[in-house]
């Protein structure tokens, strides 16, 4: 997987493979976004990390979430055959 430096990322990767990644999010940082206010999440951040697998077809799907104020592992899909149909 390709990474971006332009990525200020709040977040270490515990591991990576080619499906998904396991991130360890830091308390206060928001896994999604709940306003156009443009304030960092999760979400935004892995979508810029893995913009090279989403151009080719990837996604950044969460599989867990976490609460804003939580720490903790958060799964990833990130390859499109990672993450079931809904």
């Amino acid at each position: 997987m390709s990474k971006s430096v332009r990525v200020s990322r709040d977040f270490a990767i515990i591991d990576e493979t080619d499906d998904y990644l396991v991130v360890d999010k830091p308390p206060f940082l928001l896994v999604h976004p709940t306003k156009p206010d443009g304030q960092p999440t999760l979400w935004k951040e892995l979508r810029e990390l893995l913009a090279f697998e989403i151009a080719n077809g990837g996604q950044v799907s969460l599989v867990n979430r976490l609460d804003r104020e939580t720490s903790g592992l958060v799964l990833v899909a990130s390859g499109w055959y990672a993450y079931p149909a809904r």
